[in-house]
């Protein structure tokens, strides 16, 4: 039997709209040193007590060339009501990280001196070593979905991208 055509599901309207961009690492590192950029809004996940997490994430972009699979944002930029409490919360502030913040925060680190880690052959590396593991801030491409979208939207983007990973109180 054929499928039923089903009526227009108007719960659909409101969704929150999304592009999607490139910007390289050293573009986030400098959108997150301008605060342009904010890693650790209130909801965000808070830094886990694990120390090895930042390094772990920066060996495997050093030496697996991974840095996830992209970095959501919620864009604030806007003078629309449903960002009216985010630019209040955050001047200056164009957008607030949505999920990537660990990944963002190490990355600062790292660029910042704070952390050093291992390279393939076990070296201990900080910023000033890049060259030696062949990696220009410049050339390395994030993948971003960018959202207009309200602050429980973004929660439940969060939580439907974390479906696996348990999530604490601020996130629920």
């Amino acid at each position: 039997p054929a499928p039923l055509k089903r009526k227009r599901n108007s719960s659909y309207d409101n969704q929150p709209k999304s592009t999607a961009q490139i910007w390289t690492l050293k573009e986030l590192i400098e959108l997150v040193s301008t605060n342009a950029v904010n890693p650790d809004p209130i909801a965000q996940r808070p830094q886990v007590p694990d120390i090895n997490k930042p390094k772990l994430i920066m060996e495997a972009l050093i030496n697996d060339r991974t840095f996830g699979s992209g970095i959501i944002l919620r864009d604030i930029t806007e003078d629309i009501p449903m960002n009216r409490k985010a630019r209040e919360l955050y001047p200056n502030v164009s957008y607030l990280v949505i999920d990537g913040g660990h990944r963002i925060r190490s990355l600062l680190s790292f660029y910042e001196g704070e952390l050093f880690v291992k390279d393939i052959d076990g070296n201990t590396i900080g910023i000033q070593d890049i060259d030696s593991v062949n990696m220009n801030l410049a050339e390395f491409d994030v993948a971003l979905t960018i959202y207009t979208c309200t602050s429980e939207q973004a929660r439940d983007i969060f939580r439907s991208v974390n479906k696996t990973t348990p999530t604490n109180s601020i996130e629920n």
